[in-house]
């Protein structure tokens, strides 16, 4: 797995969390800033 893959897999996975999460606008700002949509 490259460095690329790799940050990928872990974006997505802290994906999961966030989706999980009450969309408070601090959670909808950080997904924001991680590239989630």
């Amino acid at each position: 797995m490259t460095k690329e893959q790799a940050m990928l897999a872990y974006i997505g996975e802290i994906g999961k969390i966030v989706e999980a999460m009450p969309e408070t606008n601090e959670v909808i700002e950080f997904a924001k800033s991680v590239g989630l949509p």
